[in-house]
């Protein structure tokens, strides 16, 4: 799954749980406010939201791993 902007957090969430602690850490609500958008969650907590993208799809999506399934790719 690619991460956009406009990706809700829940989705994320749910197809990366180890993903709540990087959001966590950024201060970016993975309770509240899941159902908003990862842009949305970036602005409330004044994090860039394409530096936030950037990450997540670096640490998390298919195409940035070895499809081994430790993050939740397979």
């Amino acid at each position: 799954m690619k991460i956009t902007k406009e990706t809700i957090i829940e989705k994320v969430l749910e197809k990366y749980p180890q993903s709540m602690q990087v959001l966590a850490a950024l201060n970016i609500d993975t309770c509240c406010g899941a159902h908003q958008t990862i842009e949305e969650g970036c602005m409330q907590s004044g994090k860039n939201p394409e530096a936030v993208v950037q990450m997540l799809n670096d640490l998390f999506t298919e195409e940035s791993c070895g499809n081994c399934g430790e993050c939740g790719c397979n």
